[in-house]
């Protein structure tokens, strides 16, 4: 181990004071936007890339009431990946006569995880045991294939085949432990653009037939991924194992559909003795809908509608032969969603969801943010509501809570009749090159109150949740420097939840639940090599 960590010391070092080429997103080593397009400029580039990448977890679980249920963990993820050129380059005849096919690319990707050293991973344990394989803990090294994809453009439509990352609101493609989840499967995106109106269209289709589980080692059919986590109860308090029983046909199908309007108008020039500031205003508005569809356990509609106005001030202060030129803005944004879902699933005791049960969640926030030369301040407030139709249902191994409240380290799956409120504060720091080569540093604070049904209500409540409030603390340092191809993210995160309903003074509705904190001390480094 001490060799290992060896590693890690000669790496910051040299991070600190070599550089990197791009920032990272301390919160995830991947981060797909859901709205964009797969394919980006880098399909059309004549070079190949070999990337590295290392991410060190760091997980303390500290339970309060029950000192002997404390757990650790120190886990590793090293990866290492290809992605190819546009393969038609290579063939010098088609530039004469190109193909209705433009781009086609080759990516893959072998990801090997390792447990440096843990507690005992026991029955009780709920957060360390999903960085490494929940079916096998006792596991310490372990590999798998997580990219093998080919990626293309044929006319206006891009498509991707094999696997890969998927950009879906319900499935995590953000990395809050060692690896996120890969399907899969294939897709296809094609955009529109309609300038007159500054419009754009964006119309996705994905489907899988398999899942690499976060929190797993092996790959899994869609119905043998649910049902891997922790089953809870079913809605009259019966603990069912409903792994392999969604009995579908196996394909799982998530088309989205984006329209996003844009507009920036000029609003005129400000004098002053020492500045001149121009003044514009921009606003961009979405209406984003996504589907889930398992035709053996349940549709799910998310309709999303997002919009934002940023006035940008941007100031020539007369100062010398040029001047200085900088800029300051304001901004404001709002967000509002409503998910349905409605039951797909036969009359059986294994079901994941009952027959004909149906939930619908409403979920808003709005955020002001505002940027003064090197500063960035942030605050964000949000509200959901799920409410007593059902529980709102959504796999665990698949994915994520898409709700404006949902904060990092729980989720409000498996319930109904549930009220949550969040307010979170930003504060982020950019730096000009400096003598360890510090580009970005930001500090986030959240709060949020979630008000859930009793622990004894089955009806709504699936995995015996007692009502809560979270505080996190999250720090994030962002390395970056343009001359060298590596990168370096240091992320240290602090989760505090309290109990703010009836436990009825049992252990297993607060173990892993309320009454507790914990650390997470997060490394992602990377580097590059581009190559013709």
């Amino acid at each position: 181990m001490k060799n290992i960590f060896s590693i890690f010391i000669f790496i910051i070092g040299t991070q600190l004071f070599g550089g990197v080429d791009n920032p990272v997103n301390g919160d995830s080593m991947k981060n797909p936007s859901r709205v964009d397009l797969i394919l980006t400029k880098t399909f059309y580039e004549k070079s190949h890339k070999i990337e590295f990448q290392s991410r060190y977890f760091f997980m303390n679980t500290n339970n309060y009431d029950v000192a002997s249920t404390d757990f650790y963990a120190n886990g590793l993820n090293n990866s290492l990946s290809y992605k190819s050129a546009n393969l038609l380059y290579l063939l010098k005849k088609l530039k004469e006569n190109p193909p209705p096919i433009s781009s086609l690319t080759l990516n893959v990707e072998f990801s090997h995880l390792s447990n440096l050293g843990s507690s005992n991973f026991s029955s009780n344990n709920r957060y360390e045991i999903g960085l490494f394989d929940i079916k096998q803990p006792s596991l310490k090294s372990m590999g798998q294939i997580t990219d093998l994809n080919v990626t293309g453009k044929f006319k206006k439509i891009e498509f991707q085949l094999g696997r890969f990352i998927p950009q879906n609101p319900f499935i995590n493609a953000q990395d809050g432990r060692l690896r996120p989840t890969y399907i899969q499967g294939a897709k296809l995106a094609y955009g529109y653009e309609f300038l007159p109106l500054r419009l754009n269209l964006i119309a996705n289709l994905g489907i899988a037939n398999q899942f690499l589980v976060r929190g797993s080692n092996q790959w899994s059919s869609i119905n043998q991924s649910v049902g891997i986590y922790p089953v809870g109860v079913n809605t009259v308090g019966k603990a069912v194992n409903y792994l392999n029983a969604a009995n579908s046909n196996n394909l799982l199908f998530f088309p989205s559909l984006h329209i996003v309007k844009s507009n920036e108008t000029y609003l005129g020039t400000i004098a002053t003795l020492v500045d001149s500031i121009k003044l514009s205003r921009a606003t961009v508005n979405s209406l984003n809908y996504n589907l889930v569809y398992l035709n053996s356990l349940f549709t799910t509609h998310l309709v999303e509608l997002k919009g934002s106005m940023q006035v940008n001030r941007k100031i020539h202060r007369f100062r010398g032969p040029y001047g200085l030129f900088y800029t300051k803005s304001t901004a404001f944004s709002y967000g509002f969603m409503w998910i349905h879902q409605n039951s797909n699933a036969p009359i059986s005791e294994l079901n994941y969801i009952d027959n004909q049960a149906t939930s619908n969640v409403f979920s808003s926030m709005i955020s002001l943010r505002k940027h003064d030369l090197s500063w960035d301040y942030q605050i964000t407030a949000a509200a959901t509501r799920i409410t007593k139709d059902g529980r709102y249902l959504m796999p665990r191994e698949w994915g994520r809570d898409p709700f404006y409240t949902f904060m990092p380290r729980e989720r409000n799956e498996g319930f109904g009749d549930l009220t949550a409120l969040t307010l979170e504060a930003k504060i982020e720091r950019s730096f000009f090159p400096n003598f360890i080569n510090l580009k970005r540093l930001s500090f986030t604070l959240g709060f949020g109150n979630y008000q859930l049904p009793d622990v004894k209500d089955y009806f709504f409540n699936k995995y015996g949740m007692p009502s809560y409030q979270q505080l996190n603390t999250i720090l994030n340092f962002q390395f970056a420097q343009n001359k060298n191809p590596h990168n370096l993210s240091i992320q240290l995160w602090y989760v505090q939840k309290f109990n703010a309903g009836n436990s009825y003074n049992q252990i297993k509705y607060e173990l892993n639940k309320v009454n507790m904190s914990q650390i997470n001390i997060v490394l992602n480094y990377y580097f590059t090599i581009t190559y013709k």
